[in-house]
Order: C-alpha cells, then sequence, then structure tokens
C-alpha cells in the first residue's frame, strides 16, 4: 500500500499506458479488409492518441505537478476504452449486431487480437482508476485542504 502513496505514482501509471501506441494494428488489420472501419478507426486513433500523450504526461507528474492534463488524460484513456469495447461488442458477432457490418469483429475474439480485451483492456482500466484516486488523494492533501479553508473564510 505504500508504494499508492508514493509521490512518484500516478507517474509510474502513466507511462505503461505508452504502449497502446499498438493501437495502429486495429488500423491495419482494417486496412486488410478483416476489421469494419466503424470499431477499427476509433479504437486504434484513441490508443494512439493515449499513447502518444502518456511520455507528455510522466515527466509532469514525476515532478510532482498534479496538473490538471493528468486528469484530462487519464479521463480520455477511459472514454477511449469504453467507446472501443463498445463498439467491438456492438459490431460482434451476435445474433443481431448493431450496426450492420462487413467484416465483423470477429477478429478480436481470436489471438492474437483476443489479448487486446481480455488483458491489456482490463489493465489499461485499472491504471487508469487508480491513477486518477491518486490524483484525487493528492489533491486533498492537509496543504491543499488549509488553502482552500483559508481562501472561503
Amino acid at each position: 500500500m505504500r508504494i499508492l502513496t508514493d509521490p512518484a505514482t500516478p507517474a509510474r501509471l502513466a507511462l505503461p499506458q505508452t504502449v497502446r501506441v499498438v493501437g495502429v494494428v486495429f488500423l491495419v488489420v482494417a486496412a486488410l479488409g478483416k476489421l469494419p472501419a466503424v470499431f477499427a478507426i476509433p479504437a486504434g486513433l484513441g490508443d494512439m492518441a493515449v499513447g502518444v500523450s502518456a511520455p507528455f504526461v510522466t515527466p509532469r507528474l514525476a515532478r510532482g505537478t498534479h496538473w490538471s492534463g493528468a486528469l484530462s488524460f487519464n479521463i480520455m484513456g477511459l472514454v477511449d476504452l469504453v467507446v472501443a469495447v463498445s463498439l467491438g461488442f456492438l459490431a460482434g458477432v451476435g445474433p443481431s449486431p448493431l450496426p450492420h457490418v462487413t467484416p465483423t469483429t470477429a477478429p478480436v475474439a481470436l489471438l492474437p487480437l483476443a489479448l487486446i480485451p481480455t488483458t491489456a483492456v482490463p489493465l489499461a482500466v485499472a491504471l487508469h482508476l487508480v491513477s486518477l484516486a491518486r490524483l484525487r488523494a493528492a489533491a486533498r492533501t492537509p496543504a491543499t485542504v488549509g488553502r482552500a479553508v483559508a481562501a472561503a473564510g
């Protein structure tokens, strides 16, 4: 539990999101005609945006700057994951996929792509949620609370 209270924890939680630049795989597979663009474009571009922005967020957090960009980064990362999973499910192979697209997202249920929704997505969600909780806790430090009370009084 001590590691979560370490001031460098938010930076440690943001850095692994850099790996999400591999979201370009969704775009490549869609270009090969194996995934629907309605899923691959938002999922691929969203993952790439989060992955590219992670190295810019990490140094600021490592310096102890609880900068509002960290909040935006984590929210953007969570929204991307929700959108990607939702579109992947809706454009899937169920009895009535919505929207009706060809091809479907069936390749995401096969290895190696199946590792993304089964392991990478839950890990990324956990990192974002713990990071948000840590940022919230840091915002409630006694110095911050004292300044807020002084400003209100």
